[in-house]
């Protein structure tokens, strides 16, 4: 009798941790959250040097040496593409600035999680912007890149000095604008950019010497003082446009 009990109590006890068991649950694992943000860092450099202004240590292609004292342009409408295709467009105006870090960097918010494989934006001003009244943030004109309301905004400007064949120091002037100027940007991931609820860097390189390298090396003892004023300008702001096409190179994810 005594073992029947004993056996019993037995039984009741496994059948109690059994059911307390079976009441257990198991805790879910943290959800991500469905967005990030994403800030795009455009690095400015010539040739893989970081731009330092005020410093005649630079030599383009044509063997000109120059130095940069002020370097501005407009990053407007970017957009992140995902690995389907479809887009994502943050219709921005941002004007970046090498003397000031602070400017060169585009934040894209609440980004939904996905792969982009390719970033597409614009130098310069659309044209239903380019030409309206009084505006804010970055297009304000206390920023100093707008000529009048008729003429539009400065695209880019790159001011500084160079040293020319009898070893003088001249000037260099080249203010990159007008409709015509407006140069649409599209720079392949080589590593996609993934967005999975945590915060990401993208790093685009802005290499200067480019711009005056392709389809032809710019000697700035000819060209020295573009200011899209003219007509005469046309053929450098369009040789520029193809130029700008090998400025912007994908560097990093983080």
């Amino acid at each position: 009798m005594k073992f029947i009990k004993i056996t019993f109590m037995a039984f009741i006890a496994i059948v109690s941790i059994a059911s307390c068991k079976k009441k257990k649950t198991e805790t879910p694992a943290p959800q991500l959250p469905p967005t990030a943000n994403v800030a795009i860092q455009f690095e400015n450099q010539v040739d893989g040097q970081a731009i330092e202004l005020g410093k005649m240590q630079y030599t383009n292609a044509a063997g000109n040496k120059y130095q940069i004292d002020l370097l501005k342009y407009y990053i407007t409408n970017v957009v992140l593409v995902k690995d389907d295709n479809t887009e994502l467009a943050l219709k921005n105006y941002d004007l970046i600035n090498a003397a000031d870090l602070s400017t060169c960097v585009v934040n894209a918010l609440a980004v939904p999680n996905a792969n982009y494989t390719k970033i597409k934006f614009n130098v310069g001003i659309p044209q239903d912007r380019n030409h309206n009244g009084a505006q804010n943030g970055d297009l304000d004109p206390a920023m100093g890149m707008i000529w009048d309301w008729n003429t539009g905004y400065v695209f880019f400007k790159h001011e500084g000095k160079y040293t020319n064949s009898a070893n003088a120091v001249k000037s260099l002037i080249f203010h990159y604008a007008t409709d015509r100027a407006l140069t649409p940007i599209e720079v392949p991931l080589t590593t996609a950019l993934n967005v999975n609820g945590v915060d990401k860097k993208l790093f685009i390189k802005f290499n200067l010497n480019n711009l005056y390298t392709t389809p032809t090396n710019l000697d700035f003892n000819i060209d020295n003082n573009h200011q899209s004023s003219s007509s005469a300008d046309f053929p450098w702001i369009d040789n520029m446009k193809l130029s700008f096409a090998d400025v912007f190179q994908f560097d990093k994810t983080e």
